[in-house]
C-alpha cells in the first residue's frame, strides 16, 4: 500500500492493465529466447516461455526487464497502453516534472536564505534514466 496525495493508503497493482501482450511482442520481435528472458529475470525457462507467450510479468519481473532492455522496451510496453507520446501524454508529464523541479528549487532557495546553515541542501537530480536520451 502506498499513500496518495490525501495521505490515504491505496493499493498499486499492475494487474489492472495488460502488460503481457506488449512485453511478449517486444521479446518475440527482437528474437529473445525463453532462456535469455529467464536469465534476465532470474526465473525458470518455463516462466520465460510464458512471458514470450503473453503472460503478464510481475512488477519485479517488469523492473528487471526494464533495467535490462532499457528505455526502448519501456516505451514499447507502455505506449501500447497509453498511446504514442503526444500532447497530453508523456510530454505533459515531462512539463509537469519541470514545473515541480522549479517549485522545489524556489522553495529550497527561500529556506537557504532564511537559514544559511542549510545551504548543503542540494536540488534533487531528476532526469533521464534507463538509457533515456537527454532532451535537446
Amino acid at each position: 500500500m502506498s499513500p496518495n496525495s490525501a495521505g490515504k493508503n491505496m493499493s498499486v497493482s499492475t494487474n489492472a492493465i495488460d502488460l503481457g501482450a506488449p512485453t511478449a511482442s517486444w521479446l518475440r520481435t527482437r528474437g529473445y529466447s525463453a532462456k535469455h528472458v529467464a536469465r534476465v529475470i532470474d526465473a525458470s525457462e518455463g516462466t520465460g516461455k510464458r512471458l514470450r507467450a503473453g503472460a503478464a510479468p510481475t512488477p519485479e519481473q517488469m523492473a528487471k526487464l526494464s533495467l535490462h532492455f532499457g528505455w526502448d522496451f519501456v516505451k514499447h510496453v507502455f505506449e501500447a497502453i497509453i498511446g504514442p507520446d503526444r500532447e497530453g501524454g508523456l510530454s505533459a508529464i515531462e512539463r509537469r516534472l519541470a514545473r515541480l523541479e522549479e517549485m522545489y528549487e524556489a522553495e529550497r532557495q527561500s529556506v537557504v536564505a532564511a537559514s544559511p546553515a542549510l545551504a548543503f541542501l542540494a536540488p534533487p537530480r531528476i532526469g533521464p534514466s534507463m538509457g533515456e536520451p537527454e532532451a535537446p
